[in-house]
């Protein structure tokens, strides 16, 4: 069990910097507009004939904020697990139920990676003159692999409630 709580704490302390990077990213792209332009433009190229003005630039800063939340939800179910791993709680309903939680949070982050990008085209080319806007859907390998990995992490979770009532129902015999 020794191993368990040392590695939870390790881990817990790498989802704080994961979390706090994300972050700081974040507001540096919203309070640097020239900096996300060079984002934009290297993720979807010139698409806008206008650029990024006042307007795109809080609007998919506002996107960005969104886009973000399932991620750092995700990071802050993956800090309780740990706490609740380093203090032991291994076959709880509470570790389980977060589990499920986190499962739930990575389907969510793998509908959000595939609309993001769509939303982002749409803001970047709506003020295009007809015949240059332009809509584009991508779905991606990592996004079906991130929501199959979820539903596998809310499958772990219903185990562990069973795993956690068939626990409690020894304890109660012995």
């Amino acid at each position: 069990m020794e191993h368990i709580r040392r590695h939870s704490l390790f881990l817990r302390w790498v989802v704080a910097l994961g979390a706090g990077l994300i972050v700081a990213f974040l507001a540096l792209i919203i309070l640097l507009p020239p900096l996300m332009e060079d984002v934009v433009a290297g993720q979807f190229g010139s698409v806008s004939e206008n650029g990024v003005s006042g307007t795109k630039h809080l609007m998919l800063s506002g996107l960005a904020l969104l886009a973000v939340l399932p991620t750092l939800r995700a990071l802050q179910l993956c800090w309780r697990l740990f706490g609740l791993y380093a203090a032991g709680e291994v076959l709880t309903e509470s570790a389980a139920a977060t589990l499920k939680s986190l499962g739930r949070s990575a389907i969510l982050m793998a509908v959000v990676s595939t609309l993001t990008p769509t939303l982002v085209v749409l803001i970047l080319t709506y003020d295009n003159p007809p015949g240059a806007r332009q809509l584009t859907i991508q779905i991606g390998g990592m996004a079906y692999a991130l929501a199959l990995f979820g539903g596998l992490i809310i499958t772990v979770g219903w185990a562990m409630v069973e795993a956690a009532r068939v626990d409690a129902d020894n304890k109660a015999i012995i």
